[in-house]
């Protein structure tokens, strides 16, 4: 798992550039996905736009519906989690 950008175990927090609404994503295996519970996989739609982003970067995210941009705010990696969670990054 990366240490600096967005992989497996991280808790991300985006901003949506068009609803102004954030959210906060916990990266989990795909059997333990639960969108409910802000659970998503590496491998759904949400995980792989936000896959390897750092914070800062914005992501266009395509729905069947919609196109979502957002922008990844906070996160702490799997590693900082692990830790004293000091490595928190978060936008400025």
């Amino acid at each position: 798992a990366p240490t600096d950008r967005v992989g497996l175990g991280s808790r991300v927090t985006v901003f949506d550039l068009d609803t102004s609404d954030t959210d906060t994503y916990m990266v989990v295996l795909a059997e333990m996905m639960d969108i409910d519970a802000g659970h998503i996989s590496l491998a759904s739609p949400l995980g792989r736009a936000l896959a390897n982003g750092r914070v800062g970067d914005e992501i266009s995210l395509r729905l069947p519906t919609t196109t979502r941009r957002l922008r990844i705010t906070e996160l702490v990696t799997v590693h900082q989690a692990e830790g004293n969670g000091n490595g928190k990054r978060r936008a400025e």
